[in-house]
């Protein structure tokens, strides 16, 4: 790689929209190549590289887990697609998206159903001394299950 056309971590973070924090997880965790070093120490990408980050952040633009992202990179590298391995990694993340949208109703029912117990008239809200107890959550579940559905990444 020429000294002209090589590209630093920064120009690919900055070129992706992907932090170089991010780039150096991708490259730890195989799926990015490792790049090649300068003299002094610095990273230098290709242009494949920076068209591999792309291909990486559309993926993490609809939600797919690094995981998904590993087999969908193993399905399409080289010359040939494998069109049926994408198709079924797509389908089934929709099921998994569907079924965050249906807990995502179940929760939003559950808060509309909490805050129809609050009345503004009142010193004392009953929902507030709810969520204070030591017994499950009135919203059902545990938190870390409503923060992992309103995050949508696994």
């Amino acid at each position: 790689m020429s000294a002209t056309n090589a590209i630093t971590i920064g120009d690919a973070a900055r070129r992706s929209g992907i932090s170089p924090e991010s780039i150096r997880h991708y490259e730890r965790i195989g799926l990015l190549p490792s790049p090649v070093r300068g003299d002094n120490g610095y990273r230098y990408f290709s242009q494949e590289t920076l068209d591999r980050l792309a291909t990486i952040r559309a993926w993490r633009d609809i939600g797919m887990s690094l995981d998904e992202i590993r087999e969908l990179s193993t399905a399409t590298d080289g010359e040939e697609m494998r069109c049926g391995t994408v198709q079924r990694q797509l389908l089934a993340h929709a099921g998994e998206v569907r079924s965050r949208i249906q807990s995502l109703k179940a929760l939003e029912s559950r808060l509309r159903r909490l805050a129809s117990e609050c009345d503004p008239s009142r010193d004392e809200c009953p929902v507030v001394r709810q969520m204070g107890r030591s017994s499950p959550s009135p919203l059902g579940g545990d938190g870390w299950t409503v923060k992992r559905l309103c995050n949508g990444r696994r």
